[in-house]
Protein backbone atom coordinates (compact mmCIF):
# COMPACT_ATOMS: atom_id res chain seq x y z
CA UNK A 1 0.00 0.00 0.00
CA UNK A 2 1.35 3.32 -1.26
CA UNK A 3 0.80 6.46 0.68
CA UNK A 4 2.42 9.29 0.85
CA UNK A 5 5.01 9.92 3.47
CA UNK A 6 3.12 12.81 5.40
CA UNK A 7 0.39 10.68 6.20
CA UNK A 8 -0.16 10.25 9.64
CA UNK A 9 -2.81 7.54 9.55
CA UNK A 10 -4.89 5.17 7.38
CA UNK A 11 -8.07 3.59 7.61
CA UNK A 12 -9.56 0.65 5.34
CA UNK A 13 -12.54 1.78 2.82
CA UNK A 14 -14.41 -0.77 0.69
CA UNK A 15 -14.91 2.04 -1.55
CA UNK A 16 -12.35 1.67 -4.63
CA UNK A 17 -11.10 -0.64 -7.34
CA UNK A 18 -8.02 -2.47 -6.83
CA UNK A 19 -5.40 -1.29 -9.78
CA UNK A 20 -6.37 1.74 -12.40
CA UNK A 21 -6.64 -0.57 -15.12
CA UNK A 22 -3.32 0.03 -16.11
CA UNK A 23 -3.74 3.57 -16.48
CA UNK A 24 -0.96 5.91 -15.87
CA UNK A 25 -1.29 8.65 -12.62
CA UNK A 26 -1.04 12.26 -14.13
CA UNK A 27 -3.63 14.12 -12.02
CA UNK A 28 -4.40 15.49 -8.78
CA UNK A 29 -8.21 16.37 -7.98
CA UNK A 30 -9.02 18.67 -5.55
CA UNK A 31 -12.84 18.57 -3.07
CA UNK A 32 -13.91 20.01 0.21
CA UNK A 33 -16.12 17.21 2.24
CA UNK A 34 -19.16 20.25 2.86
CA UNK A 35 -18.41 19.28 6.53
CA UNK A 36 -16.99 20.08 9.45
CA UNK A 37 -17.56 16.79 10.86
CA UNK A 38 -14.25 14.87 9.68
CA UNK A 39 -14.35 11.91 11.92
CA UNK A 40 -17.74 11.62 10.58
CA UNK A 41 -16.90 11.26 6.96
CA UNK A 42 -14.22 8.87 7.45
CA UNK A 43 -16.53 6.57 9.26
CA UNK A 44 -18.79 6.81 6.34
CA UNK A 45 -16.13 5.74 4.24
CA UNK A 46 -15.26 2.66 6.68
CA UNK A 47 -18.57 1.58 7.44
CA UNK A 48 -20.11 1.10 4.08
CA UNK A 49 -22.47 4.21 4.30
CA UNK A 50 -21.84 6.32 1.60
CA UNK A 51 -20.28 4.84 -1.65
CA UNK A 52 -17.48 7.45 -2.11
CA UNK A 53 -13.65 7.72 -1.20
CA UNK A 54 -10.55 9.80 -1.70
CA UNK A 55 -7.11 8.58 -1.62
CA UNK A 56 -6.51 11.28 1.24
CA UNK A 57 -8.53 13.04 3.59
CA UNK A 58 -7.36 16.41 5.02
CA UNK A 59 -8.81 17.71 8.60
CA UNK A 60 -8.96 20.91 9.59
CA UNK A 61 -6.07 20.98 11.93
CA UNK A 62 -4.27 19.71 8.46
CA UNK A 63 -3.91 16.06 9.84
CA UNK A 64 -3.33 14.07 6.72
CA UNK A 65 -5.59 10.32 6.51
CA UNK A 66 -4.54 8.00 4.04
CA UNK A 67 -7.96 5.76 2.69
CA UNK A 68 -7.12 4.55 -0.64
CA UNK A 69 -3.56 3.10 -1.43
CA UNK A 70 -2.25 5.21 -4.52
CA UNK A 71 -2.39 2.23 -7.18
CA UNK A 72 -5.75 1.53 -6.58
CA UNK A 73 -8.75 4.04 -7.68
CA UNK A 74 -10.85 6.21 -5.58
CA UNK A 75 -14.69 6.66 -5.90
CA UNK A 76 -14.11 10.39 -6.11
CA UNK A 77 -15.81 11.55 -9.62
CA UNK A 78 -18.22 9.16 -10.48
CA UNK A 79 -16.10 8.82 -13.32
CA UNK A 80 -14.08 5.51 -13.85
CA UNK A 81 -11.70 7.07 -16.49
CA UNK A 82 -10.73 10.23 -14.85
CA UNK A 83 -10.67 8.51 -11.27
CA UNK A 84 -8.24 6.30 -12.56
CA UNK A 85 -5.54 8.92 -13.66
CA UNK A 86 -6.06 10.60 -10.90
CA UNK A 87 -4.60 10.51 -6.88
CA UNK A 88 -7.92 12.47 -5.03
CA UNK A 89 -8.51 14.84 -1.91
CA UNK A 90 -11.88 14.93 0.05
CA UNK A 91 -10.83 18.24 2.27
CA UNK A 92 -12.68 19.31 5.67
CA UNK A 93 -14.41 22.78 5.77
CA UNK A 94 -13.49 25.60 8.97
CA UNK A 95 -17.36 26.15 8.66
CA UNK A 96 -20.59 25.55 6.78
CA UNK A 97 -22.16 27.86 4.25
CA UNK A 98 -21.40 30.58 3.08
CA UNK A 99 -17.87 30.29 1.47
CA UNK A 100 -17.54 26.95 2.91
CA UNK A 101 -14.12 27.99 3.99
CA UNK A 102 -11.55 25.87 4.15
CA UNK A 103 -8.25 26.53 6.96
CA UNK A 104 -4.41 27.43 6.27
CA UNK A 105 -3.78 24.43 8.14
CA UNK A 106 -5.64 22.45 5.88
CA UNK A 107 -4.52 24.37 2.90
CA UNK A 108 -0.93 23.41 3.74
CA UNK A 109 -1.35 19.93 4.84
CA UNK A 110 -2.74 19.11 1.49
CA UNK A 111 0.47 21.09 -0.51
CA UNK A 112 2.15 18.80 1.34
CA UNK A 113 0.82 15.53 0.01
CA UNK A 114 0.53 17.67 -3.68
CA UNK A 115 4.00 18.41 -3.76
CA UNK A 116 5.17 14.61 -2.55
CA UNK A 117 2.82 13.29 -5.32
CA UNK A 118 4.02 15.51 -8.21
CA UNK A 119 7.75 14.77 -7.21
CA UNK A 120 7.18 10.91 -6.96
CA UNK A 121 5.50 10.56 -10.08
CA UNK A 122 7.02 13.53 -12.17
CA UNK A 123 3.48 15.26 -12.67
CA UNK A 124 3.85 18.82 -13.44
CA UNK A 125 2.79 20.98 -10.62
CA UNK A 126 0.95 23.48 -12.18
CA UNK A 127 -3.35 23.77 -12.58
CA UNK A 128 -3.88 22.13 -15.44
CA UNK A 129 -2.84 19.01 -13.77
CA UNK A 130 -4.18 19.68 -10.20
CA UNK A 131 -7.94 20.19 -10.37
CA UNK A 132 -11.09 20.93 -8.11
CA UNK A 133 -13.83 18.69 -8.64
CA UNK A 134 -16.32 21.62 -10.66
CA UNK A 135 -12.90 22.21 -13.10
CA UNK A 136 -12.96 18.30 -13.93
CA UNK A 137 -17.22 18.82 -13.81
CA UNK A 138 -17.02 21.37 -16.46
CA UNK A 139 -14.59 19.21 -18.98
CA UNK A 140 -17.48 17.06 -19.09
CA UNK A 141 -15.64 14.16 -16.76
CA UNK A 142 -18.14 14.13 -13.70
CA UNK A 143 -21.68 15.75 -12.15
CA UNK A 144 -21.96 19.46 -12.23
CA UNK A 145 -21.15 20.37 -8.97
CA UNK A 146 -19.88 23.75 -6.63
CA UNK A 147 -17.06 22.13 -5.23
CA UNK A 148 -14.28 23.02 -4.15
CA UNK A 149 -16.27 25.47 -2.21
CA UNK A 150 -13.87 27.79 -0.37
CA UNK A 151 -10.78 25.33 -0.90
CA UNK A 152 -8.20 27.56 -3.19
CA UNK A 153 -6.15 25.35 -5.57
CA UNK A 154 -3.85 28.07 -7.23
CA UNK A 155 -2.31 28.50 -3.11
CA UNK A 156 -1.97 24.88 -2.62
CA UNK A 157 -0.19 24.46 -6.15
CA UNK A 158 1.90 27.80 -4.82
CA UNK A 159 2.88 26.01 -1.51
CA UNK A 160 3.31 22.84 -3.40
CA UNK A 161 5.76 24.21 -5.50
CA UNK A 162 7.49 25.93 -2.73
CA UNK A 163 7.91 22.60 -0.80
CA UNK A 164 8.86 20.86 -4.28
CA UNK A 165 12.01 23.71 -4.04
CA UNK A 166 12.54 22.83 -0.55
CA UNK A 167 12.95 18.82 -1.62
CA UNK A 168 15.15 19.34 -4.00
CA UNK A 169 17.32 21.23 -2.23
CA UNK A 170 17.55 18.68 0.32
CA UNK A 171 18.52 16.24 -2.30
CA UNK A 172 20.99 18.23 -3.38
CA UNK A 173 22.44 19.14 0.01
CA UNK A 174 22.45 15.11 0.35
CA UNK A 175 24.06 14.76 -2.98
CA UNK A 176 26.88 17.16 -2.01
CA UNK A 177 27.41 15.16 1.13
CA UNK A 178 27.74 12.29 -0.27
CA UNK A 179 30.26 13.23 -2.98
CA UNK A 180 32.26 15.65 -0.19
CA UNK A 181 32.37 12.30 2.07
CA UNK A 182 33.72 10.24 -0.63
CA UNK A 183 36.25 12.67 -1.46
CA UNK A 184 37.33 12.97 1.73
CA UNK A 185 37.47 8.96 2.15
CA UNK A 186 39.30 9.14 -0.79
CA UNK A 187 41.95 11.65 0.25
CA UNK A 188 42.52 9.77 3.05
CA UNK A 189 43.26 7.01 1.53
CA UNK A 190 45.85 8.55 -0.78
CA UNK A 191 47.11 10.52 2.03
CA UNK A 192 47.86 7.27 3.75
CA UNK A 193 48.88 5.45 1.28
CA UNK A 194 52.51 6.42 1.08
CA UNK A 195 52.86 5.88 4.62
CA UNK A 196 51.48 2.40 4.12
CA UNK A 197 54.03 1.62 1.71
CA UNK A 198 56.85 2.69 3.29
CA UNK A 199 56.31 0.63 6.06
CA UNK A 200 55.62 -2.30 4.04
CA UNK A 201 58.94 -2.18 2.05
CA UNK A 202 61.66 -3.19 4.63
CA UNK A 203 59.64 -6.45 4.61
CA UNK A 204 59.62 -6.77 0.96
CA UNK A 205 63.00 -6.11 0.81
CA UNK A 206 63.90 -8.42 3.88
CA UNK A 207 61.94 -11.39 2.62
CA UNK A 208 63.66 -10.84 -1.33
CA UNK A 209 67.52 -11.10 0.80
Amino acid sequence: MTFSKYTNRTITTPYQDKGRGGTTIDRIVLHHMASTGFEGVLSMWTNATRQGSANYAISNEGQIVGAVPEENRSWSLSNYPFDARSITFEIENESLGGSWPVSPAAHDATAKVVADICTRYGIPCDRRHVLTHREVAAMGYSYATACPGGLNADLIVKLANDYIMGLTKDADSEAKKIEEDYRMTQGSYYRLAPRQLISFLPSVLTDLL
